[in-house]
């Protein structure tokens, strides 16, 4: 498993930021969608959104995890022209899913695939 940096609230949620690279460069937009394993119990869904290579569960759409372990779901867009269909611009691959573990004590530790790389954020 993997570690991705978290911040507390009260109903056991965690804020989730870190900076997402795809072929070694930052993705320009897109989102991260955090579904419990399947052993995860009372384990709820979140969502980040990526904005210019650095993404947050904090601002928009983006909604917070209890911590566990999780299926990262990334979906990774261009930025460029919105369109009704898709309003993150162009899709750059199809969606990859990495595991990561998810913690409020800020120990974080990197994830990666074969293409896509997560890293926790610096505090």
């Amino acid at each position: 498993g993997t570690t991705v940096l978290g911040c507390g609230r009260s109903d056991g949620r965690v804020a989730v930021t870190g900076q997402v690279r795809w072929q070694g460069r930052p993705v320009p937009a897109g989102r991260i969608v955090f579904t419990p394993e399947p052993d995860q119990p009372g384990g709820r869904q979140g969502m980040a959104v990526i904005e210019q290579g650095r993404f947050t569960t904090q601002t928009g759409e983006g909604r917070g995890v209890v911590p566990g372990d999780y299926v990262a779901s990334v979906h990774l867009y261009n930025g460029g022209s919105p369109t009704e269909e898709s309003p993150l611009g162009q899709r750059l691959a199809p969606p990859v899913n990495i595991s990561v573990r998810i913690t409020g004590d800020g120990k974080p530790l990197a994830s990666e695939s074969a293409e896509v790389t997560i890293d926790p954020e610096a505090q």
